[in-house]
């Protein structure tokens, strides 16, 4: 019955999926605090298949085109924790099924050591699945019904965001909302959500669906200041895509980082990411960050 279909999540271990060469392309995050600039990029040969055996020694990061040193490397291998965090407002009823089976792709696209949490939100927040690994185990079914209630987005976040924080090495969340604040919530506003994320310097990946100009231009800067992306599918049936995609961009990239040579002045600074290989193409999310 179709009422199964939007009540039931099955978190399945199937088989891998291709992905073609230009989502391989597509890595991720930057994050900044006051004294570590940490970029996440992905490393591909001409024929478009990651390469993960590369050590510190084979990179060279600049900023501004002055090369910096490299203070801090995580090889791809290393494990990630994924928060999952699921808008389950009325609004969201029509993206519900595209969305179950998005999150069964992005679990496929993990790896065995990477662990993934669900949590639902509307007027309040739902723990659906405790932390798990993503490929190991007993299948599960997790129960998320969509709900009528509103939505306090803004409050979800910042929640996600303490939540997220306690956990050790590489971590991200990943919102699935329209970003649309329906209600009081907990009184989170955007400016907090902002002041948090910055605080906490985590990657927030955001899916948006069915956003108006406001939410999308507010996803955008949340993902920006915590160094993340934000993706706004324009049908439904490219929701599962997308998560996807930021699974396996997750599994595979490298972090890198540094210290920045020059003192914050509020301005733009590029980086850019080399290999030593010069046959090799290197993917990174953005360009630079604003040095606050």
């Amino acid at each position: 019955m179709r009422f199964v279909r939007f009540a039931i999540i099955l978190v399945a271990i199937l088989t891998s999926v291709v992905v073609s060469a230009q989502q391989q392309q597509q890595e991720f995050q930057v994050k900044v605090n006051v004294s570590l600039v940490s970029v996440d990029v992905g490393v591909f040969d001409r024929k478009g298949d990651a390469v993960t055996t590369l050590r510190k020694e084979d990179f060279l990061i600049f900023e501004n085109g002055e090369e910096q040193e490299i203070r801090v490397f995580e090889p791809s291998g290393v494990a990630f924790n994924a928060l999952l965090l699921v808008d389950r407002s009325g609004s969201m009823r029509a993206a519900w099924d595209s969305m179950v089976s998005g999150l069964n792709r992005f679990m496929e696209a993990l790896r065995v050591q990477d662990r993934v949490a669900i949590a639902a939100f509307d007027s309040d927040i739902v723990m659906a699945s405790n932390w798990r690994s993503a490929r190991t185990g007993k299948k599960e079914s997790v129960g998320l019904l969509p709900d009528g209630r509103g939505t306090d987005f803004y409050g979800s976040v910042v929640w996600a965001a303490g939540y997220i924080r306690a956990e050790k090495g590489r971590k991200g969340v990943i919102v699935f909302s329209d970003g649309q604040q329906a209600g009081e919530g907990d009184g989170s506003t955007l400016k907090d959500a902002l002041n948090r994320l910055r605080q906490v310097n985590v990657p927030f990946y955001f899916i948006g669906y069915n956003t108006n100009p406001r939410s999308m231009s507010e996803m955008k800067q949340l993902a920006e200041i915590s160094g993340g992306r934000a993706f706004f599918p324009s049908a439904v049936e490219d929701l599962a895509g997308v998560y996807e995609q930021i699974g396996r961009d997750l599994g595979r990239a490298y972090n890198i980082g540094y210290a920045p040579s020059k003192q914050p002045d509020g301005k733009f600074r590029q980086i850019e990411v080399r290999t030593l290989d010069v046959r090799l193409h290197v993917s990174q999310s953005r360009d630079g960050y604003y040095a606050r």
